[in-house]
């Protein structure tokens, strides 16, 4: 759950990331909520081998893709409707698990699910 709310909040403050993480967490987003993929093991696909270890290929290859520079499909600002990290209550029913996920499915349908809207 620490992951998927790790990329949830970097997706809705991009000026916190790089463009490589921005085209990764579109790429996790569109996969777990657009094809039904677990997103755990759609985040577990890219993570890095170890502590202090280089990350493996397929991040390099999303940094290569990505470029310098912000992709001008990612959204700066916030957006009306979506959930915030604000809205998570960890006392609240359902759990804070099923809140997350809630609150991550927001963020893609709002962000990277609109038709026309998607990144590259």
């Amino acid at each position: 759950m620490h992951g998927l709310t790790v990329l949830t909040y970097h997706l809705q403050h991009p000026s916190l990331t790089k463009p490589w993480y921005q085209l990764f967490g579109a790429r996790v987003f569109q996969r777990v909520f657009q094809q039904g993929e677990d997103w755990g093991d759609v985040l577990m696909e890219t993570h890095p081998r170890g502590i202090g270890r280089r990350a493996d290929a397929a991040v390099a290859r999303l940094k290569a893709a990505a470029g310098p520079t912000m992709p001008s499909w990612v959204v700066s600002h916030p957006i009306a409707g979506e959930l915030t990290i604000a809205t998570i209550d960890p006392d609240a029913w359902p759990g804070p698990e099923q809140q997350v996920l809630a609150w991550a499915r927001s963020v893609a349908e709002q962000r990277y699910l609109r038709s026309g809207d998607e990144p590259r």
